[in-house]
């Protein structure tokens, strides 16, 4: 009995007192800023551990009761040693070089450079300003200035109209983006659209200016998006429904075979990877031999920050036997540095082909392909498959709550299964890659 009770206080004992006072509590930890607990000199501190973007590392600490200010203390920090990353907007970057280029003027003439805090609220108020002075026709006329280089002329000149009509229609020429709502939207909306006219074209003008909202948000300009906001409420076909179009295991089967009996082995590994993982056909065009890690202990496809559409970087794991067909389609001779369709002049040129492509196999197969079915019949799998909203948006560069909203209970479980276990296509069954192939993925 009495050893029994010994046992029993020495367990609470030590699930009750840190063993190490250094330990890392994590009540915040981000890239580069670090709270932990500390002694010093007898006294209980909190200590802020920061490595700067040159490797410098710099320590704060702060009394026991005061964890609420490390806290902030290290989130600040870790948002402003991140001076080149891809989780700045671009507003957010230029106001972080103008005083980035001001220290080191300061610096250069001999003077005090001022504190990082004080450089990061000056930052903050500059972002801040900028925000508040930016107006829609501004950030109309920078959508239509980026879309000359990616839009058709048909499309950019229906833009620009549509644009121009619904800039005329706002209370005022100056109005900035964050005073207006909805109201002021479905207002001016009213305006440019006739009381007649069918849901599809109000969405399809809700479409085009939520798209500016879109871009003005990746800038930091503004914080919400009126316009899907209000296409979320209108219901009907402006919401373009709730249950995306995929496909079904035995349509993907056919597909893959298909593919197997394509000429060009690259042409056809970039729509299986589009079918098999949801990865966009512009991710894909931007995607090089070394980002397929397929001989990794978990394979992934590795999408830098540069190649996605969200401007972050994220790891597209591959599951099941997908592994396997992906393999299987990788030519005998590849270039680790080149693009996987490295044989056309440019992205656009990718495009077109990987369409056409993609049209050739459907009909081949027998199959329709609505828009963005590959993606929508990936997601669909997936999340079905690994039962976790979280780790499917983790793939697919989407929010969690998208996911939620237009892929929960989707596909039955059963049918996931089905879909992560396809065989390799026969067609492929006896073909090897090069035994080289573990260059790409290096």
């Amino acid at each position: 009995m009495n050893n029994l009770l010994a046992f029993w206080c020495v367990m609470c004992y030590n699930t009750s007192m840190p063993r190490k006072t250094s330990t890392t509590l994590a009540p915040y930890k981000g890239h580069t800023a670090t709270v932990s607990r500390c002694t010093v000199r007898g006294v209980q501190k909190w200590s802020v551990r920061i490595v700067l973007s040159g490797g410098q590392v710099r320590r704060v600490r702060y009394p026991a009761d005061q964890l609420r200010a490390a806290n902030a203390y290290a989130q600040q920090a870790d948002r402003a040693a991140q001076l080149d990353g891809t989780s700045w907007t671009e507003a957010e970057k230029t106001a972080i070089r103008h005083w980035r280029d001001y220290v080191n003027a300061e610096r250069a003439a001999g003077r005090n450079v001022p504190p990082l805090m004080a450089v990061i609220q000056a930052a903050i108020r500059t972002i801040d300003e900028r925000r508040a002075a930016a107006t829609f026709s501004q950030a109309a006329a920078a959508y239509i200035e980026e879309g000359r280089a990616r839009l058709k002329p048909a499309r950019l000149a229906l833009v620009q109209s549509v644009l121009a009509r619904f800039t005329a229609s706002l209370p005022s020429a100056d109005i900035s983006l964050a005073e207006m709502g909805e109201d002021t939207v479905k207002n001016a909306l009213a305006l440019v659209v006739e009381p007649g006219a069918a849901a599809t074209t109000r969405a399809h003008y809700l479409n085009i200016v939520s798209a500016v909202f879109a871009r003005a948000i990746e800038r930091g300009l503004c914080q919400q998006n009126p316009a899907k906001l209000l296409l979320r409420t209108m219901g009907g076909t402006a919401t373009k429904g709730t249950q995306p179009t995929f496909l079904q295991v035995e349509e993907v089967q056919a597909l893959l075979h298909a593919a197997a009996q394509h000429k060009d082995k690259a042409e056809a590994l970039h729509f299986v990877i589009g079918l098999l993982t949801g990865i966009r056909s512009a991710e894909r065009c931007r995607l090089q031999w070394q980002d397929i890690r397929l001989d990794e202990p978990r394979p992934y496809i590795n999408l830098p920050a540069t190649k996605a559409k969200t401007k972050r970087a994220r790891q597209v794991f591959i599951h099941g036997s997908h592994a396997e067909i992906l393999r299987s389609f990788i030519p005998r001779r590849h270039l680790p540095g080149s693009l996987i369709m490295g044989g056309h002049a440019n992205e656009k040129a990718q495009k077109e082909r990987a369409i056409v492509v993609q049209s050739a196999l459907a009909k081949a197969a027998g199959v329709t392909l609505p828009r963005n079915v590959l993606r929508h019949t990936a997601a669909s799998y997936l999340c079905a498959y690994l039962e976790s909203m979280s780790a499917a948006a983790l793939n697919l560069g989407h929010s969690e709550q998208m996911l939620i909203t237009h892929y929960r209970a989707l596909v039955p479980h059963a049918e996931a299964v089905r879909y992560f276990s396809l065989p390799v296509p026969e067609t492929l069954a006896t073909y090897k890659p090069a035994s080289k192939r573990k260059a790409a993925s290096r």
